[in-house]
Parts: C-alpha cells; structure tokens; sequence
C-alpha cells in the first residue's frame, strides 16, 4: 500500500499488505468490478490499524462497503466513497468507532494528565481530499465512558457526551455534556 501514498493525505504515511479479489473489467471507460480486499498490517499516521476488510464495488467510483478494522481496543466500521483523478483523490465515509481505549489514545497524544480508563463510542460522516489534513471535514456524535484518578488515588466515575465537529486538524466538541465524579459541567 505505500506505492499508493501519493493518493493519501500528506503525512498519513500509509503502510500494510493490500491483496484483492475482484470480478469485472477495470478497463475501458466504464470499469465495473466487485470483490473484496484486505488490508493486513495498515498503518496510518503512525497508527497500527491491524487489518482492514471490506467489499468493494468499482466504477467511476471506488465503493468500499462492510468495512471492519481493529482500532486502538476497539472496531471500526462503516462504508466508503472514493473518486481518484490523477493524481488527485476525494473520500467520504460514514462511521462508528466502538470499544477504543481511552488509555491508548491518550498515549498517542502524549497525555500528562491524570490515568483515565474506559471506552469511547463515535458514529460520524467525514471527507477528506488530496488537500490533506487541512480538507478534513465532518461531524458525528461521542460518547466516551470510563474512569479517572483522582488526586486522593481514587478511581472516580467519567462521562462525556457531545457533538463533534472537525474542520482540518480542529475538533470542536458541542452541545455536550460531562460528568467527572460528582462534578456535571455542559459543553456549548
């Protein structure tokens, strides 16, 4: 898969073992094919992925349907539009996130705060293009349940409920709310 990184976001740094079984014509004007494809030992960003599998339908278009990947503890899943010109591309994808472990993430952002533990939950629709990270839009929902230590060394209870919205790198959390121990705050 990296000889197809002229096709990815700069930075994103694909990597993995791509194999196909498609039935069909690819040539042509008007390419028709389906099958399926995996993906074993993708990486992106510097983020082991595991293997991805879906369906796959081609024609102007790449549809990627069924898609399921391990992720960070937890599944992804969800479908995929791709359209390639050139040496352009344009994505868009609908999906849910489920299971992830809060302590993995954190360790990705290099998290100085107190140890959290727990699960976060995310459905969303996002789309991306040959702009890179900077093209990146999209909204969805986050649910994000688990626990924090306290300063006294308890294991207190944490929630967080909210709307998110990206915009390039920027994630904006909206309409939320929060529960850290006995404490309820609201995000606007």
């Amino acid at each position: 898969i990296e000889r197809m990184a002229r096709f990815f976001p700069e930075g994103a740094a694909p990597a993995g073992q791509l194999s196909a079984s498609l039935e069909g014509s690819l040539g042509g004007s008007s390419p028709q094919a389906h099958g399926n494809l995996e993906v074993a030992h993708l990486s992106l960003w510097g983020l082991s992925v595991g293997t991805l599998r879906s369906d796959v339908l081609i024609d102007e278009t790449v549809h990627l349907r069924g898609i399921r990947a391990n992720l960070l503890g937890g599944e992804a899943t969800g479908t995929a539009d791709v359209n390639f010109a050139k040496d352009r591309f344009q994505a868009e994808a609908d999906l849910r996130i489920d299971g992830v472990d809060v302590a993995q993430i954190l360790e990705h952002a290099n998290w100085t705060g107190p140890p959290l533990s727990g699960t976060i939950h995310y459905s969303g629709k996002h789309r991306i293009d040959s702009g890179g990270l900077d093209s990146l839009r999209g909204s969805g929902v986050l649910d994000a349940v688990g626990h924090y230590r306290s300063p006294h060394g308890e294991d207190l209870p944490l929630e967080v409920t909210s709307a998110l919205l990206t915009e390039g790198s920027t994630l904006r959390m909206t309409n939320g709310s929060l529960r850290a121990g006995s404490t309820r705050a609201g995000v606007s």
